[in-house]
């Protein structure tokens, strides 16, 4: 989805900006700070959507003349419903599609970012574009890591050497924390290729991100190929467990995935690594001389889970292949 953007206000729409670059199949046309500089950039550069500002100095008749130009959905953005009502409503009879609140003068959290996509996905497929980019396809494959100790340095180097445009939905669970997740999320981030999210209850797997177990409960994939969390089991002191999430996904995943257990203390992810493989998947564990614990990756090996034992450096080149094979309809299996 291209996206568009004008903004009065430079510090909106450098929030603005950032917040669609971060978000995986959605991409920026272009911005811009003026009307009529917009409605230039719309004769020779039509956007997916539009993304409008509408603040004290907005004029009712620029949003008209932009809905008429752009011939996509132009989306309000208001910092609040409360104080901006009649303008809203204004702007919406002039051929403005629908309006989201992002208040760009405070810090936005996880559920404020979460309902301004849900929005605007929602506002995409009622145009007819079904969110057509990539963040928007069903995944070919999933790739599964879990880590522990020495967990967050080797997934930074996993994340960055993957490609970002392989045909599949990363997930990550380390034995984390909940008031962490957030920054761990960001930071993974910025070593990342794709983006890096904490996975929130009802997310699906998409194409082009990775998802981050972000509570203290387990995270699993639902029959409904969903995200879900879940305190059971509850004598499982691995929290979240790598075991309960490889698990959950060998048995609700109906297309390829791969299982990837990387560094960590004791013998969590070894038998959800070990029914990956019985389904056929491809699963990889660290090799001792790359670890920096040697607990989880030799339990997998121990127990027979793992299909390859590879070093960090070696993983992402291996996956890359792999993961682009499924885009081209190559079927890969464990190899015996």
């Amino acid at each position: 989805m291209q996206v568009a953007i004008v903004h009065r206000d430079l510090l909106a729409l450098a929030a603005l900006r950032q917040l669609v670059r971060r978000r995986a199949g959605w991409h920026l046309a272009w911005s811009a700070d003026r009307a009529d500089t917009a409605l230039a950039r719309c004769r020779g550069e039509a956007p997916g959507m539009l993304l409008l500002g509408l603040d004290d100095g907005t004029d009712v008749d620029a949003v008209r003349a932009l809905a008429g130009m752009a011939k996509c959905p132009v989306v309000l953005v208001v910092d609040s419903l409360e104080t901006r009502r009649e303008w809203v409503f204004d702007a919406l009879g002039a051929g403005a599609r629908d309006v989201v609140v992002m208040d760009h003068a405070r810090a936005l959290h996880e559920d404020d970012v979460r309902v301004f996509w849900k929005k605007l996905e929602a506002i995409a497929q009622a145009h007819g574009d079904g969110f057509a980019g990539e963040g928007g396809r069903e995944p070919r494959a999933l790739l599964a890591i879990g880590a522990s100790s020495g967990g967050p340095r080797a997934v930074a180097r996993l994340l960055q050497g993957l490609r970002p445009d392989l045909p599949a939905s990363v997930v990550v669970v380390m034995h984390l924390e909940q008031r962490f997740a957030q920054g761990m999320a960001d930071w993974l981030g910025r070593h990342a290729t794709m983006p890096v999210l904490p996975a929130s209850e009802g997310d699906a797997p998409r194409v082009g991100e990775v998802r981050l177990a972000a509570t203290n409960d387990h995270l699993r994939l639902n029959a409904r190929q969903r995200w879900s969390y879940s305190e059971e089991p509850i004598q499982c002191h691995y929290r979240p467990s790598v075991d309960v999430c490889f698990g959950s996904i060998a048995e609700h995943w109906p297309h390829q995935a791969i299982g990837v257990l990387l560094t960590g203390m004791g013998q969590d992810g070894a038998r959800g690594l070990k029914v990956m493989r019985a389904r056929g998947w491809l699963t990889i564990a660290q090799d001792e001389q790359s670890s920096d614990v040697y607990g989880m990756p030799k339990a997998a090996v121990a127990l027979g889970a793992a299909a390859r034992v590879l070093s960090l450096a070696e993983m992402p080149g291996v996956l890359n292949e792999v993961l682009a094979g499924f885009g081209e309809g190559v079927s890969h299996v464990a190899e015996s």
